[in-house]
Parts: C-alpha cells; sequence; structure tokens
C-alpha cells in the first residue's frame, strides 16, 4: 500500500476545508435550513388568505347597454379569528425545532475543531516519536557494530553482541512501529479534514 502524505496547509485552511467536505456540517446546515422554512411556514399562517375573482362573459346579442362583453372583479380575503392556540403552538414548536437544529451544527463546527487539533497534535507526537526512534536504532546499530568490532578484537563477549544485536532489532521494530502510527495519525488528520479517500 502506498505511504499517507500528510495534508498541506495549517489549523485555519483544514477547519475551512472540514466544513466544505464534511457530511455531519452538511447535514446540520441543512437542518437548520429545514427548521428555519418550518419557522417561516407556521408563521404565514398569521397571514389572511386572499383570493382575487374574476370574470369575463361575452355574448352574441347586445344587451341593454349596448355591449357584447361584461366583466366582474371581486377580492376576498379569510383571515382565522380563533385557533385554539394551535398557531402559536406551532411557532414555538418550530422555533424550539430551529434552535435544536443551530445547537447541533454549532455542535458540529466545534467537533470539527476539536477532531483537527487533536489529529494535528497527534500527528506532530507521531512524528517526533519517528525521529527519537531513528534516533535510538542509529544509536543501537553503531553499539552492535561496536560491540562485534571489540568481539573481534577479544574485549567482549559473544553474549553483549547478542544483547546488542537484539538491542539493535528491538530499535528497527520500534522504528517500524512509529512510522505505522505516523500513517495512521496522517489518516486520522485527513479524516477529519474530510480528504480520508481510501
Amino acid at each position: 500500500p502506498q505511504t499517507p502524505t500528510p495534508p498541506t496547509g495549517n489549523r485555519k485552511i483544514w477547519i475551512r476545508q472540514a466544513l466544505q467536505k464534511r457530511q455531519e456540517v452538511k447535514s446540520a446546515r441543512i437542518a437548520v435550513q429545514m427548521a428555519e422554512a418550518q419557522v417561516t411556514q407556521s408563521m404565514l399562517k398569521f397571514v389572511p388568505t386572499v383570493a382575487a375573482i374574476g370574470t369575463l362573459q361575452g355574448q352574441n346579442a347586445e344587451g341593454f347597454v349596448g355591449r357584447n362583453f361584461t366583466w366582474s372583479a371581486g377580492l376576498a380575503m379569510q383571515i382565522d379569528v380563533y385557533s385554539g392556540g394551535t398557531r402559536f403552538i406551532e411557532v414555538k414548536e418550530a422555533r424550539s425545532k430551529l434552535f435544536q437544529a443551530r445547537l447541533k451544527l454549532a455542535k458540529s463546527l466545534r467537533q470539527i475543531r476539536n477532531d483537527i487539533a487533536k489529529a494535528d497534535i497527534d500527528l506532530k507526537n507521531a512524528k517526533t516519536a519517528v525521529l527519537i526512534a531513528r534516533g535510538q536504532s542509529l544509536l543501537a546499530r553503531r553499539s552492535y557494530a561496536l560491540t562485534q568490532a571489540q568481539y573481534k578484537a577479544g574485549v567482549s563477549t559473544a553474549v553483549e553482541v547478542s544483547d546488542a544485536l537484539n538491542l539493535y532489532r528491538t530499535a528497527l521494530i520500534s522504528v517500524l512501529q512509529k512510522e505505522l502510527n505516523y500513517d495512521v495519525a496522517i489518516v486520522a488528520l485527513q479524516r477529519a479534514i474530510g480528504a480520508y479517500n481510501p
């Protein structure tokens, strides 16, 4: 598998990308829009219903006035004077749902900022751990080479050479583990940004 590359930029850029790409933000924004529409719809129930009525009639015989066409126009308006308080309750419920949707959106935004901050810190820590493990591996390799040279010179024992070799192998395994942790931290940051494509 290909080694993941860390995203370029800084936290501000990553947060901006995440706000555009992450699905929970998109769904929370849609929920806010729907709740706003519901508030508007419930408020419109207080507005009277207005209807315009018009007729145009034509006849082949002229009437008393000497015209073939007659017309009439009218305007009708209906308003509910008393609805038992249901309109007020609907408005209150719609506003409550809007408040909840906005809270959910704010929570999503806060969670994204926290996810990105944590992933960024984890990535920096993992990178530092890789550098430390590589340094320890280099020291273990030098120690092993020195112990081998001492053994050839007759100054150290075979047990000391074996111990140095075990330390060197352990250091190599530690480097691999730290590099894997670094790759996992990169993927975690990509996922927090919303840029992870498996």
